[in-house]
């Protein structure tokens, strides 16, 4: 016990660089949520720069929680991780969603960087051995963002703020966008050995860590992550008061989805 609360103290910690990507991604994720009324609709009013502060500060805080419980989740299966920014992604979904007039907010949540700290080595790792608590880990940033839902939903029902509709927001689509498995974009990868599985995926997002470690669980996890997020708005969307009952409900059904969606996969398309 003594040991796991030493490593969760020591690995668990945020690093500088760690801090001034979080920074760098709730900033841009701030601009995109707020980009309508910034820029066309109240054009950069006090009003809406205010609001944009906020749901920056929310953003931060969002996130923080998140890649911590990533980080605890990691250091259980002997692995730490270090949280970076996907800069071109968000630089294009900031652009993409000024194309848009603000209707679509587009961002790329960015991914970790493994690394197996020699306190918690557990053995050589070779290839994809251990791949499944790569994809375990990765997926957790998903799913611990849609636990933020059951957090905001009863606040919105009870406030009808839009500060919480925005949580709410923010969380879906963290979630949904963190499943796109995008690569690296540069060439840090070359030179590693045929089985250096961290060396591979250095750069890219959650979603390829998960595709990489398994297909099976990437096509569970996607399924599950995009019907409950759609769901959740929909409800939202149409006015219908999910308490936290139905919430819990729909978060079965998703998952229920995403082992139908495997099957499907599984019976029809996989050779």
């Amino acid at each position: 016990m003594s040991n796991t609360v030493y490593n969760v103290q020591r690995y668990v910690s945020f690093s500088a660089d760690e801090f001034i990507s979080m920074l760098t991604t709730s900033a841009f994720v701030a601009l995109v949520l707020s980009m309508r009324d910034l820029f066309f609709v109240r054009f950069g009013d006090a009003e809406s720069i205010r609001a944009a502060l906020l749901v920056f500060v929310l953003v931060l805080l969002m996130l923080i929680v998140t890649v911590w419980i990533c980080k605890i989740v990691a250091v259980r299966l002997g692995y730490t991780v270090r949280y970076r920014e996907h800069l071109v992604g968000l630089i294009v979904g900031a652009i993409l969603s000024f194309a848009s007039a603000g209707y679509l907010p587009i961002f790329i949540p960015g991914g970790f960087n493994f690394v197996e700290p020699e306190r918690l080595h557990m053995g050589k790792f070779h290839g994809l051995h251990r791949g499944w608590e790569v994809g375990l880990i990765a997926g957790t940033f998903p799913l611990a963002m849609l636990a933020g839902v059951f957090v905001f939903n009863p606040l919105y029902l009870a406030t009808q703020g839009e500060f919480f509709l925005t949580a709410i927001l923010a969380a879906c689509l963290f979630a949904i966008y963190a499943c796109i498995p995008i690569p690296m974009l540069d060439h840090s990868h070359k030179g590693g050995r045929p089985g250096d599985l961290f060396k591979y995926l250095h750069g890219s997002t959650f979603g390829l860590d998960v595709f990489f470690a398994s297909g099976a669980w990437y096509i569970v996890l996607s399924s599950a992550v995009i019907f409950f997020a759609l769901i959740s708005w929909l409800l939202i969307v149409l006015s219908i008061e999910a308490g936290i009952g139905i919430a819990i409900a729909v978060y079965i059904v998703s998952l229920v989805i995403g082992v139908l969606s495997l099957f499907v996969y599984d019976r029809f398309f996989k050779k």
